[in-house]
C-alpha cells in the first residue's frame, strides 16, 4: 500500500471512530469508494482500535444522581462498554498477536511440508503392495489437501490469525480423518485374513501413532493449555472409538482383542494428551514471561492501553528509575514506510519542544536495535473528553469552560512556535489528575502536527490535505489545506466546545462527505437553542470560533482564552467541584460496577 493510501486510510479511520458503531460500516464503504485494499486497511485499524478510557460502565440512574449532586444538568447519558482490561488476556491479545501469527504460519508451513513428503512416500510405497483402494484414495485425498495448505502458507498472501487457526483445523481434521480411516480399513483387511497376531500388532501400532501425533501437536503448535485440552482430549479418544467400531463390525477383531489375548498396559493416547497439554502450558508460560520482560531500550512494556492509525501505546516503566510512563510504538507494518517514519519522528520532535503544563510531556525518543521506533511520554490517569461525555453526558458549562481555557493555553504555546495541531478533538484532550489537581486537561496526539515554516511540511501538505477528523475539521482544512494557520485549530476547538456542552458535534450527517460539506457551506445551529442554560456570552464565543472565514474568528488562542475566562462561566469550576464529582463517580463505580 502506498504512502498516500496509508494517509487516506488513517483519515477515514479517524472519521469512523468518531461516529456511532451502527453507522461505521456504511461510512467506511462510502469513503473508500470501492477501493477494497483501502477498505481492508481501514477495517484492520478499526478492529485493533481500543478505547483509552479508565471510566467504568455505569447505569443511567447512577450517573444522573452523580450529575445532580454536582449541580450538572441531568442529561440522558450515553453508556459505553469499557474495553480496557488488564492481565494476561490483554497481554496475549495485544502483544503476542503478531508473533503468534508469524510463528503459527512458520510451524504449519514446516509441518505441511513434512506431512506432504511422508504422505507422498506412503502413496508410492503402497502402490506396489496389496493395499485397499479405499486406503489409497484416503491417502491421495489427504495429500492433495495438505499440498494446497502448504501452497497457501508458502504464498506471500497475508493471513490473519483467525485464518491460520481455521487452516490449522482443516489440516488437523484432515489428518485425523485420514488416520482414523486408514486404521479402520487396515483392521477390516486383517480381519478378512484372520491373522490375530497382525490385528494385535496393528492396534498397538495405531495407539503409538496417535500418541506421537498428539505429542507433536502439543509441542509444535503454540497454544494455551485450555485450547490444547479442547483439541487434544477428543482426539485422544478416537483410537478407542476405532477399536470399538472395529470390534462391532468385524468378529475376528473382537476375538483377537479379547482380554485373554490383548491387554494395553497404559492408555497411551490419554497419557500423551496429558503430557502435550502440560507442555503447551509450560511453553506458553515461557513465551508470556518473555513478553513481560521485553524491553524497548531501557523501558519495560507492561500492557497495551490504546491503538491508533500510526502506532500502539503501551503502559511501561523505566527499568532503572521505575518511573511509570506511556510508550508509543510505530506499527510494524509502518516501519518501512518513509512518510510514516517522518510523521512519527515529527510528532515526537514537535511535542518535545512544548513545555506547557497542559501539553503531554515527552520523556524520550529512540529506535531499538531491531529498527522499532518509539517515544516515551507521561502516563496519565483519567479519560479523554469524548469518553467522558459519552459516559456521563454533556458537561456543566463551567466545567467545559474550565477544560477549554486550559487547552487554549497549550495551543497558545504551540502556535507561538509555529505548530498547528490539525487534529483537535475530544478524544485528544485528556481529563487527568496531576499533583493532586483534578480535571487537569492535557492536549495529546500531535501525529498530524504541521510546522508552518518547515519545507518538509509544505511539501507533504498535498498528500495530507484531508488529514484530521471530519466532525472537527475547519473549512479551510478541507478546501485550502496549503494555507491553514493557527485559526484552524480554534475552529476545531470551537467544535469541541459544542460537543462538550451539547453532546454532539456541530454537524451530524449521514456520510463523511456530507459532514465536510456542512463545515464548508451550512450555518451552525446555535448551541444555546439546544441548551438554553449556556448563556449569551458563551454561545457567542462558540459561534465566533465556528465562523467559516478565519478572519471572523478569534485572532489567537490567547484572545479565545481571555474571552472564555471573562464569560459568565469563567473561573466558576473549582477544585472542590471536580474532587466532589470524581469522588462520587468512583463511589458509584465501586457499588457493583467493575472499573477495570
Amino acid at each position: 500500500m502506498s504512502a498516500e493510501e496509508h494517509a487516506r486510510a488513517k483519515t477515514i479511520f479517524f472519521g469512523a471512530i468518531d461516529i456511532s458503531q451502527a453507522a461505521r460500516q456504511g461510512f467506511v464503504k462510502e469513503a473508500c469508494a470501492g477501493n477494497e485494499r483501502l477498505e481492508r486497511e481501514v477495517k484492520s485499524l478499526l478492529a485493533h482500535h481500543r478505547n483509552k478510557t479508565l471510566l467504568p460502565k455505569l447505569n443511567p440512574s447512577a450517573l444522573r444522581s452523580a450529575q445532580e449532586n454536582c449541580d450538572a444538568p441531568a442529561e440522558s447519558p450515553l453508556e459505553r462498554q469499557a474495553s480496557k482490561k488488564f492481565g494476561d488476556s490483554i497481554l496475549v491479545l495485544s502483544q503476542l498477536w503478531d508473533e503468534n501469527r508469524q510463528l503459527l504460519r512458520r510451524r504449519w508451513q514446516s509441518f505441511t511440508a513434512i506431512l506432504g513428503i511422508a504422505l507422498g512416500y506412503s502413496i508410492f510405497a503402497n502402490a506396489f503392495q496389496s493395499t485397499t483402494s479405499e486406503s489409497m484414495i484416503s491417502r491421495v485425498s489427504c495429500f492433495v489437501v495438505v499440498l494446497l495448505c502448504w501452497y497457501f502458507l508458502r504464498s506471500r498472501q497475508e493471513a490473519s490469525l483467525w485464518q491460520l487457526r481455521c487452516l490449522e483445523l482443516v489440516i488437523s481434521g484432515t489428518v485425523v480423518v485420514l488416520f482414523a480411516a486408514i486404521g479402520l480399513l487396515e483392521l477390516r483387511h486383517l480381519s478378512r485374513q484372520g491373522d490375530t497376531t497382525a490385528i494385535i500388532f496393528a492396534t498397538v501400532w495405531d495407539y503409538a501413532i496417535w500418541s506421537m501425533l498428539i505429542l507433536t501437536y502439543g509441542v509444535f503448535v503454540p497454544n494455551t493449555w485450555a485450547r490444547a485440552a479442547w483439541l487434544l482430549l477428543p482426539v485422544a479418544t478416537i483410537p478407542y472409538l476405532i477399536e470399538l467400531v472395529a470390534e462391532r463390525m468385524f468378529p475376528e477383531v473382537a476375538a483377537a482383542l479379547q482380554p485373554t489375548h490383548f491387554r494395553l498396559p497404559l492408555p497411551l493416547p490419554w497419557v500423551a494428551a496429558g503430557i502435550a497439554i502440560s507442555a503447551a502450558h509450560v511453553i506458553h508460560g515461557a513465551r508470556l514471561s518473555a513478553f513481560r520482560a521485553r524491553r524497548l531500550a531501557q523501558y519495560e512494556l507492561l500492557h497495551e492501553i490504546g491503538t491508533g492509525g500510526m502506532g500502539k501505546v503501551y503502559e511501561g516503566r523505566h527499568v532503572m528509575l521505575k518511573r511509570p510512563c506511556a510508550i508509543k510504538v510505530i506499527q510494524p507494518d509502518r516501519s518501512t514506510d518513509v512518510n510514516s517514519l517522518q510523521n512519527f519522528e515529527r510528532e515526537a520532535r514537535a511535542t518535545s519542544r512544548l513545555s506547557h503544563p497542559h501539553t503531554i510531556e515527552i520523556y524520550d525518543f529512540g529506535q531499538t536495535n531491531e529498527g522499532l521506533f518509539f517515544y516515551v511520554m507521561e502516563l496519565l490517569p483519567g479519560t479523554n473528553l469524548r469518553d467522558l461525555v459519552e459516559v456521563s453526558g454533556p458537561l456543566a458549562p463551567a466545567r467545559a469552560v474550565h477544560f477549554l481555557v486550559q487547552i487554549c493555553g497549550a495551543l497558545e504555546e504551540a502556535h507561538q512556535l509555529g505548530l498547528i495541531h490539525r487534529d483537535i478533538k475530544p478524544a485528544n484532550i485528556f481529563a487527568s489528575e496531576r499533583g493532586g489537581i483534578q480535571d487537569f486537561a492535557k492536549l495529546l496526539d500531535f501525529g498530524l502536527v504541521r510546522q508552518l515554516d518547515s519545507e518538509i511540511d509544505h511539501a507533504n501538505a498535498a498528500g495530507n490535505f484531508t488529514a484530521g477528523t471530519p466532525a472537527y475539521m475547519s473549512p479551510e482544512q478541507i478546501v485550502n489545506y496549503r494555507n491553514i494557520d493557527s485559526r484552524s485549530d480554534l475552529y476545531s476547538l470551537g467544535a469541541v466546545a459544542y460537543f462538550l456542552l451539547v453532546g454532539q458535534p456541530p454537524f451530524v450527517r449521514d456520510s463523511y462527505l456530507d459532514v465536510l460539506s456542512a463545515h464548508i457551506r451550512e450555518p451552525v445551529l446555535p448551541p444555546i437553542s439546544l441548551k438554553p442554560e449556556l448563556g449569551l456570552s458563551l454561545n457567542a464565543i462558540i459561534l465566533k470560533c465556528l465562523e467559516k472565514s478565519p478572519e471572523d474568528r478569534f485572532a489567537s488562542a490567547r484572545q479565545l482564552r481571555e474571552a472564555l475566562s471573562d464569560c459568565e462561566f469563567g473561573h466558576n469550576w473549582h477544585q472542590h467541584d471536580a474532587l466532589k464529582w470524581w469522588t462520587q463517580f468512583q463511589e458509584l463505580s465501586r457499588n457493583g460496577v467493575q472499573s477495570k
